[in-house]
């Protein structure tokens, strides 16, 4: 994995669910059952709803998200973090990384 953002103390890092998660309704608002603990996936159809936003709200939607402090976010498929991603990513000291791989081929693994 490619890694875009690390926070100052890796060591400071605990996964300790083995759920993962992909934050659709969370991109679009909804929070009510978030678990912070879960590392998030972001695959095609997140970017795509994101793509689809103006850039006020979708900042705004980045932001809500980044702000819950996820223990990680992982962006599939070689997909490219939206401008504000990374300063959000290192303002709330959250993991962001990159693979290559599809969103179904790396979930299953």
């Amino acid at each position: 994995m490619e890694v875009l953002n690390i926070p100052s103390d890796p060591k400071g890092i605990f996964i300790d669910s083995t759920e993962i998660n992909r934050p659709g309704l969370h991109m679009a608002g909804y929070f009510e059952f978030f678990d912070e603990n879960r590392i998030q996936i972001i695959g095609k159809v997140e970017h795509l709803y994101l793509e689809s936003l103006d850039e006020d709200t979708r900042n705004q939607q980045i932001y809500d998200f980044i702000s819950k402090k996820p223990v990680a976010v992982i962006f599939s498929t070689s997909l490219s973090a939206f401008e504000n991603t990374l300063q959000y990513a290192k303002e709330f000291n959250v993991p962001l990384l990159r693979t290559s791989r599809p969103t179904s081929e790396f979930m299953a693994a």
